[in-house]
């Protein structure tokens, strides 16, 4: 029979180093002890628990080691590396008060796997175990504080001071002491992009704060955007979208396609932007129109498809759609070609799918179900009651501009189709 270790000794045998001898597998289980009983980890992803949090763990079982068998002090380099992963989680955006949960789930599973192995028989050896085990927690409950806050105002610090220029970008009222306070210089002319974040599937489970898993999306994307930027960008993001200026001259616009890509994969998410080109005193109207233009392209999506994408698109490519948007008279008749269909859901189906898939009569009738003498008959049916032929060049721009004006317009004489997940500037 294996005889337990006396609490009290201080050999490489002791209570907690046979306890922890194989650490990189105890802290896989850990970690996924955490997974189950700390609800925000459910938000971190997978590649990210089995990394930097299990290498964490066995650091922090290296500490609890030296603790628990009565050696002294940790090593200073093993509590530097507690400090660097709580700054690194404060950058992430990860609540300090789950960290200190996961903390205490691992010194209690410890604290049972040491007294499986040491000879707890008297009061003192229960005080002694007791003790060590408090001076494990304050170790590292200080110790992970204090570097989580310290991130965390020089971060917040930073971000107020890049956020009070951005806003003023934003608004046309920029000045020099205010980009020198935030360590840069105002660009004669910035890529302004209007983009939108689809939600994270973490933002949907039962039972976790949706805010975190918004938060950390952004604190994701953020974090890759400062980094494919080099920290030339500034941005105003909230959990649905946002801007984002980006000096012209240190960035061409070729580059953008792979940057939007980049966002997405970070933020986990979609991501649907709208790209112009501003002077830095003109930033506001061009801000306006494109997210205009970014809600114009929400919604012309959610006629097509049920799934969102990720895709960034130019100006121009929306530029005569955003003009059939504008209020007034002409976007009214555009829209009033339709009222005949409006109580025709059939033909209405039929004309935004042979106009999605640019007249394609097989697969129209093949996504219909019908026969193709049927659609023939549904187009004839079209052309008779709007008075444009969408088999013919001049038809179909007119029907698809009424599609868009439809779209936008408010009067009761129209089916409005849904706005979608609409961008906002934090």
């Amino acid at each position: 029979m294996q005889t337990k270790k006396a609490f009290d000794t201080a050999a490489d045998t002791g209570p907690a180093a046979t306890s922890f001898r194989d650490r990189t597998a105890l802290a896989r289980e850990m970690v996924q002890h955490f997974k189950q009983t700390v609800a925000n980890c459910l938000t971190m992803p997978d590649d990210t628990l089995r990394g930097d949090v299990t290498a964490v763990t066995v650091n922090c079982l290296t500490i609890a080691t030296a603790i628990l068998d009565g050696r002294g002090t940790p090593a200073e380099h093993e509590v530097a590396q507690l400090e660097a992963a709580a700054g690194r989680w404060a950058r992430a955006g990860i609540p300090v008060d789950v960290i200190l949960h996961a903390l205490h789930e691992g010194s209690k599973m410890a604290h049972a796997l040491v007294t499986s192995q040491a000879t707890v028989t008297t009061v003192a050896d229960c005080v002694d175990l007791g003790t060590r085990t408090i001076a494990l927690l304050d170790l590292m409950n200080t110790t992970v504080t204090m570097a989580y806050l310290r991130e965390y105002r020089s971060v917040t610090e930073h971000h107020a001071v890049r956020q009070t220029l951005t806003t003023a970008l934003l608004e046309d009222r920029a000045t020099s002491a205010m980009a020198r306070a935030a360590g840069t210089t105002i660009a004669e002319s910035y890529h302004v992009l209007a983009i939108s974040l689809a939600p994270h599937p973490a933002e949907h489970i039962d039972g976790l704060d949706r805010s975190v898993a918004g938060r950390r999306k952004i604190r994701r994307a953020q974090s890759a955007l400062t980094h494919h930027t080099r920290g030339d960008a500034l941005s105003l993001l909230s959990s649905r979208g946002g801007t984002i200026l980006i000096p012209s001259d240190t960035m061409t616009p070729n580059a953008l396609a792979p940057l939007i890509k980049t966002l997405a994969e970070a933020a986990q998410v979609p991501v649907v932007a709208v790209h112009g080109v501003a002077d830095a005193d003109a930033i506001k109207a061009s801000t306006k129109t494109l997210h205009e233009m970014l809600d114009l392209a929400s919604r012309l999506h959610g006629t097509r498809s049920d799934r969102t994408v990720t895709r960034l698109y130019r100006f121009g490519e929306l530029s005569a759609e955003h003009q059939v948007t504008r209020p007034g008279p002409a976007r009214d008749i555009l829209a009033a070609k339709l009222i005949p269909l409006a109580d025709q859901p059939a033909l209405l189906d039929t004309l935004r799918l042979y106009l999605l898939l640019n007249g394609n009569r097989q697969e129209v009738a093949h996504r219909l179900y019908i026969h193709p003498n049927t659609l023939d008959y549904r187009l004839k049916r079209i052309t008779a009651l709007t008075g444009a032929d969408p088999t013919r060049a001049d038809g179909q721009w007119q029907l698809r501009a009424a599609l868009i004006a439809q779209t936008f317009d408010t009067s009761n004489h129209t089916t409005t189709a849904p706005a979608g997940d609409e961008p906002t500037i934090a």
